[in-house]
């Protein structure tokens, strides 16, 4: 079995991209284009990481995990949406032109339907300040914000946006490296909300027909979790490489003696969150939790 990874090569930020780093740490072949002269078979397996390039390829492997049909779908940021919004998932009131938006709307989010790094996403408080974008949704008041890596319907890790300590914090509302907030893995729990979140995040994840996903989730003030969207292509440390590969390999059933996993092993034995949230990190999703 050979398994490749096809992901971007190039970022502007980085010089090597996550999906590069991930198909090294796990002994994967790491791909910017499909080539038929590779022959592939149905014994190789395609792990797309955000690229939903060379669709058609997706055929001649065994297995593909986020197939290019489903990546294409969610990089739609407005579609994504609308689905989730459409089959009772709860996420921000979407507004698709200006024209529906009230002064007793705002403060409203602005979006456009493709970004990076919440670079499209703008808070508009007044329509004195009023920014043209391809869609609009409901700001939700939130002192909190996290990130559920969602895998093959559990939920492997969960990290809280916390404010740089060595930035200036730009926005207190749009968390993003680029304003101020990174990801920590280590914080005060809150079991019962966050359990609700996962529920949430994996029947979205399964619903738009992903493998994985990260699933970036605010708390409103009244305790409820509301999702913003999904990653197909997040951008992962060390440690969140090592969690993707382990669970890359476990799918795969691939031996992991010779991948570093001495990350995910720290982490675990110091992690006494797993059994409070044995319940909802695994759930699998079936046409009850839809409304179609």
């Amino acid at each position: 079995m050979r398994v490749f990874i096809l992901g971007f090569m190039n970022s502007h930020i980085y010089e090597e991209t996550t999906a590069m780093q991930l198909a090294r740490d796990a002994n994967f072949f790491f791909k910017r284009g499909l080539v038929r002269s590779d022959d592939y078979s149905k014994d190789d397996v395609l792990i797309r990481f955000g690229d939903c390039s060379y669709a058609s390829y997706d055929k001649l492997f065994g297995r593909v995990i986020n197939n290019a049909r489903a990546i294409r779908r969610n990089c739609n940021k407005l579609h994504t949406h609308m689905n989730l919004w459409n089959n009772g998932f709860r996420v921000p009131k979407p507004f698709l032109t200006d024209k529906e938006i009230e002064e007793t709307d705002l403060p409203i989010m602005r979006r456009e339907v493709r970004h990076s790094r919440a670079s499209d996403i703008k808070l508009i408080t007044s329509m004195n300040n009023f920014i043209e974008g391809n869609f609009y949704t409901e700001f939700i008041p939130n002192d909190v914000e996290y990130r559920f890596h969602i895998m093959f319907n559990q939920c492997l890790r969960i990290s809280k946006k916390v404010p740089k300590k060595e930035a200036e914090r730009i926005s207190d509302y749009i968390r993003s490296s680029t304003t101020g907030w990174t990801l920590e893995d280590s914080f005060k729990h809150n079991i019962g909300i966050e359990n609700q979140a996962i529920k949430e995040c994996i029947k979205a994840v399964s619903f738009l027909g992903l493998d994985f996903g990260a699933c970036d989730v605010v708390i409103s003030k009244d305790n409820l979790p509301y999702l913003l969207e999904v990653n197909t292509c997040p951008r992962l440390g060390q440690y969140g490489r090592q969690v993707y590969a382990k669970e890359f390999l476990t799918q795969l059933e691939l031996p992991m003696e010779d991948i570093n996993l001495s990350k995910v092993k720290e982490f675990e034995f110091a992690d006494t969150l797993m059994m409070k949230y044995r319940k909802a990190m695994k759930h699998k999703p079936s046409l009850q939790d839809f409304k179609l």
